[in-house]
């Protein structure tokens, strides 16, 4: 019978055991439960008469019609962690190791070509290498996830080279950024501060600031001379010699509960990736991190919590975006596509030209009300939030505001200087940026990069918000909520109007992270049906938008 891939279900499993001829009790192989997934394809519980639980993988290589061979995955301990309240070693942890193994070791049909335990050993510290050079390894290796396939983003890669390599010139010479897939990347530029070339890779960055060197300490980037971990003592000490008392030390030099755990959760990645990569066993010692707490300090009120524009305010909003738009190209647009359609910031800022599927339609529902659609952006899945694809019908107010950006190579910017704006023409994104290379434009590598998109929406947030109190008489004593948090909030509220209540097609609308309300708002949700539903939010929206004329 299956076991269930689960914790509690391992735990509680008790095997029955026989003597063999030779008075022993051999090990029984359990299988799990697992469809044809090629990730999992031979994993098995092997458990031992004393009590012991490993993981393994029986599988033969492909075109080997002998006995089957056996991997050890880990073994299987179920003690809970102080900090996180999970085992130490459990399913979770059993992915994490095994699927970048299935990865690298199996073909397009699941099919082993390579044998593990050839080319891996989990038994011993292979490579006794020092924090330091855990950490290089790491850097080349792409910053990978650990808990699943792929990447972290540009943004999150950005955020962990800080404790990890950063508060150092190092950093100015990268350069952080996503593939198609939603994958990030790091690239090697030009310093202008250091007035330096490039790096070509890891090797020449880190050979040129090794660890202590080009530590960074001044009142705008670094006021408390804190040290990455690469920079730190912790940098010499061999990985698995490392304590919780050492790292308890080093993190103490970091201020704000949150930047202590990202620090905490650098040292838990790179644990995890010492593991995966064979460089120590799981079983050599258990994380020294893994109990290290924080007092986490007293939520304060989040101001922003169900704040939304009133209508008044939506009103000045569009007022006030149209008279920017003469001054500051692109911010202003992109900040009323966002109040249209319920977009992320960043969402918005990745979005193509070719994302917009322009198909004039019109229908009629039962009762005979007319539904005009111009089409569909659409949301690639490495933008969104869910990792999936997803679309907007374009609606009247939305295509108007497209037609106005997608116009933007004709304009001329006066802003105390005259500035053409015709090199937009050649650029992929929706929303171009002025902060751009020119000689470089018909450079298809840069030009494809997200150099040449909107960066920032500060400048624009921070003219509405002038103006915002000067139409509005706030005087500068008296706070007023003016930020791009609170338009999806509106365009949320707006959705549960115009829905009237229907907080699950509203959800799909809104594009949010509740999967049992989206799976809930999919089924049985028809285009036809999402395209009316469109038109009756742009109802609701087109009082603050009204339509605009288009050269």
């Amino acid at each position: 019978m299956a076991l269930k891939f689960k914790n509690e279900t391992i735990k509680k499993h008790k095997s029955v055991f026989k003597l063999n001829k030779s008075e022993r009790y051999d090990p029984i192989f359990t299988s799990f439960g697992f469809d044809r997934n090629t990730k999992y394809k031979g994993l098995c519980l092997r458990e031992y008469h004393n009590g012991e639980k490993h993981f393994v993988v029986r599988f033969r290589l492909k075109g080997d019609r002998t006995r089957p061979r056996i991997f050890p995955v880990g073994k299987f301990d179920p003690t809970l962690s102080v900090k996180t309240g999970e085992v130490l070693f459990g399913t979770k942890e059993c992915e994490e190791r095994l699927f970048p193994i299935v990865k690298s070791h199996c073909d397009e049909l699941g099919r082993w070509t390579k044998d593990p335990n050839e080319t891996l050993k989990f038994n011993k510290v292979i490579k006794n290498l020092t924090t330091g050079e855990t950490i290089e390894l790491f850097c080349k290796d792409g910053f990978p996830k650990m808990r699943e396939e792929g990447k972290l983003s540009g943004k999150q890669i950005r955020e962990k080279a800080r404790s990890l390599i950063g508060y150092n010139k190092r950093v100015k010479f990268l350069d952080y950024d996503d593939d198609e897939q939603g994958d990030g990347f790091v690239s090697f530029k030009h310093s202008r501060k250091y007035n330096e070339p490039a790096p070509k890779d890891w090797d020449e960055l880190f050979e040129k600031y090794p660890s202590g060197k080009g530590n960074i300490k001044d009142e705008w980037h670094n006021r408390n001379g804190v040290v990455s971990m690469y920079d730190s003592f912790l940098s010499k000490i061999k990985l698995v010699d490392l304590t919780g008392q050492m790292i308890i030390k080093f993190k103490e030099d970091y201020g704000g509960y949150w930047t202590k755990f990202e620090v905490i959760e650098n040292f838990r990645r790179l644990w995890k990736f010492a593991i995966m990569k064979g460089l120590i066993d799981v079983n050599v010692k258990p994380d020294p991190s893994r109990d290290i707490q924080d007092i986490k300090p007293k939520k304060r009120p989040y101001k922003y919590k169900r704040k939304i524009f009133t209508d008044e305010q939506m009103v000045l909003l569009f007022e006030i975006t149209e008279e920017a738009s003469k001054t500051i190209p692109f911010q202003p647009e992109a900040v009323e596509l966002i109040a249209q359609t319920g977009l992320r910031e960043e969402e918005a800022k990745r979005l193509l030209k070719n994302d917009i599927k322009w198909k004039h339609e019109i229908s009629y529902t039962k009762e005979g009300k007319k539904i005009e659609t111009f089409g569909d952006l659409v949301l690639r899945a490495s933008i969104t939030k869910m990792d999936r694809e997803e679309f907007i019908s374009i609606t009247a107010p939305i295509q108007d505001t497209l037609k106005k950006i997608l116009n933007m190579g004709n304009r001329t910017i006066d802003n105390g200087y005259s500035y053409d704006l015709g090199y937009y023409k050649h650029v992929p994104w929706l929303f171009g940026t002025t902060e751009l290379k020119h000689d470089r434009i018909f450079e298809e590598k840069y030009r494809n990069s997200k150099k040449t998109r909107l960066k920032t929406m500060t400048g624009v947030w921070r003219y509405i918000k002038k103006r915002m109190r000067e139409k509005l008489n706030i005087p500068e004593e008296e706070e007023l909520l003016c930020t791009g948090k609170m338009l999806r909030k509106t365009f949320t509220h707006k959705c549960k109007m115009a829905l009237k209540g229907r907080s699950d097609i509203a959800k799909r609308h809104t594009r949010h992270e509740d999967e049992s309300v989206l799976e809930r708002a999919y089924d049985g949700f028809t285009q036809d049906e999402f395209r009316e539903s469109s038109v009756e939010v742009a109802g609701q929206l087109i009082q603050f938008t009204p339509r605009k004329k288009t050269g």
